[in-house]
């Protein structure tokens, strides 16, 4: 996967054609929106198992934001969908089949809350 990004990287794109353009959005955007649902998919797995406690880390979240380089919120965010995708199948049918997007995971993360299950 890194070897083609590297690829696409090293494109020159001097002249080309709005189509031209235009495609390469298209595939680098499915492939982002694909990377994205994977990597929820993995961190679940991750979160759930508590992985992170192996290289003595209390959190996932700790384990993320030091040890990949991602910021705390996107941390948070995709930790927040795992775990939603995870405790509601319906959810995460959706999310995982491209039907739900990030976005719209996270706000539902936000407020679906064990707190307010009872509701």
């Amino acid at each position: 996967m890194a070897d083609a990004l590297v690829e696409v990287a090293a494109e020159s794109r001097d002249g080309w054609s709005g189509p031209g353009i235009k495609g390469r959005v298209y595939d680098l955007s499915d492939a982002y929106l694909a990377v994205e649902v994977e990597l929820v998919r993995v961190i679940a797995n991750f979160d759930a198992t508590s992985l992170y406690a192996g290289d003595a880390y209390l959190t996932a979240l700790a384990w993320l934001t030091h040890e990949t380089g991602l910021s705390r919120t996107t941390a948070k965010m995709i930790i927040g969908v795992a775990r939603l995708c995870r405790a509601h199948d319906l959810v995460g049918d959706l999310f995982y089949a491209g039907r739900l997007p990030m976005a719209k995971a996270a706000a539902l993360a936000r407020v679906v809350t064990d707190e307010r299950r009872a509701l």
